[in-house]
């Protein structure tokens, strides 16, 4: 029996996501990032919920919740907890990576 898929190209398929690391004047509020732990491996269902910034200490921080918090927090006005802070954890900017889409190029 013949597919009824179209056949996959670089042309139907979704553009890639590529991590790139946060910088102070970037705009990420409620983009996808990724973030470093300390064991060396990386979480990937975040949300920021703030810019880059500077806290009290001159340390660069972005404040991230999981995704799923995040949309929970859009549909309904608050966390899984009933707050609209709870859920928030300020990580250092320096192990955050915003996903940016990067459109596939095409040689003709």
């Amino acid at each position: 029996m013949p597919s009824m898929l179209t056949p996959r190209t670089p042309a139907n398929y979704p553009p890639p996501r590529i991590p790139v690391p946060v910088e102070e004047t970037m705009q990420i509020t409620g983009e996808r990032v990724i973030m470093g732990t300390p064991g060396g491996t990386w979480r990937h269902d975040l949300r920021a919920t703030s810019n880059v910034y500077i806290d009290q200490e001159g340390r660069l921080l972005v404040d991230v919740v999981p995704e799923e918090e995040w949309y929970r927090l859009k549909l309904t006005g608050a966390f899984s907890d009933g707050t609209t802070t709870g859920k928030v954890q300020s990580v250092s900017a320096l192990t955050v990576f915003v996903e940016v889409l990067q459109p596939f190029w095409s040689s003709d």
